[in-house]
């Protein structure tokens, strides 16, 4: 094989600042028009005093959760973002993303639960199996990505046997 000098590690570090400028705009894309989208059906929701209840509470609810799901979607991609990042905080930076997430889907599930309907009907059941699914799929992989990150020893002495 010939010898490169080294232009392979170039084109790696420019390939990766390539796809992280790719992923981010995509992350933008979908957490400022989902955070819109959401901070609007939760100012209409926070102005009622019914919930979303009759048809336009349950069309408010429905861009409600499309919205968490465009903003889910973001949070998954700042976390991919951040497992390829070349970054000694990346890890510390995973766990406040994780913790930043599981408010977000709890928030989500106390606001989108007032349907005034009773806790076992459809649309609740359905908000509990999102917001489940949300949790595995997005809170926990940044979790595990600080929890598996080991610190790395310092090399301060020779290793026995290879003097």
């Amino acid at each position: 094989m010939a010898d490169t000098g080294g232009s392979s590690d170039a084109v790696g570090t420019s390939a990766r600042w390539i796809l992280l400028a790719v992923l981010g705009i995509v992350g933008l894309g979908l957490l400022i028009p989902g955070g819109l989208v959401y901070l609007t059906v939760i100012g209409e929701w926070a102005d009622s005093s019914r919930g979303f209840t009759g048809i336009e509470g349950a069309i408010g609810w429905l861009f409600g959760l499309c919205a968490a799901a465009a903003i889910a979607a973001g949070l998954i991609i700042v976390g991919v973002m951040l497992r390829l990042a070349h970054w000694g905080r990346a890890p510390l930076a995973s766990l406040f993303l994780a913790v930043l997430s599981v408010g977000f889907i709890i928030g989500t599930y106390f606001v989108f639960s007032d349907t005034n309907t009773s806790d076992n009907s459809i649309e609740v059941v359905f908000l509990q199996g999102c917001c489940i699914v949300a949790l595995l799929v997005v809170a926990l992989p940044p979790f595990l990505h600080w929890v598996m990150t080991k610190p790395q020893p310092a090399i301060t002495e020779t290793p026995k046997g290879w003097e």
